[in-house]
């Protein structure tokens, strides 16, 4: 279920967003999308600010995030905000072999982000 949709415009122009879903035990960012002519903004760590305050406002649980080892600017941000990496799998996604990663924040690690 949709727990929240941040979202970044330029004027009218839609140029990046993140939604966010509640699972069974955890809230998980999702859908962590931004314009190609917008990135090397802050863009990214904006929505994902907006992201921990309502995560921080709205609920209690630690949230996850899965991402491919090869979105290393992904990463370096999701560390950053307090991720780590607790899992790791090989998968096909789109015909493309990949290994997905799994990144949990622990609440109390993330505060000073």
């Amino acid at each position: 279920m949709l727990a929240c949709c941040i979202r970044s415009k330029h004027g009218v122009k839609l140029v990046g967003f993140l939604l966010g879903f509640h699972r069974a035990d955890a809230l998980q960012p999702r859908y962590f999308i931004s314009q190609l002519n917008y990135r090397g903004l802050s863009l990214g760590k904006k929505l994902m600010q907006k992201f921990l305050a309502f995560m921080y406002a709205k609920h209690d649980q630690e949230p996850y995030l899965w991402t491919a080892r090869e979105q290393r600017t992904a990463i370096a941000l999701h560390h950053r905000c307090g991720f780590q990496l607790t899992e790791e799998k090989n998968s096909v996604a789109f015909d493309k072999e990949l290994v997905e990663q799994r990144y949990d924040l622990l609440l109390t690690a993330s505060r000073g982000f």
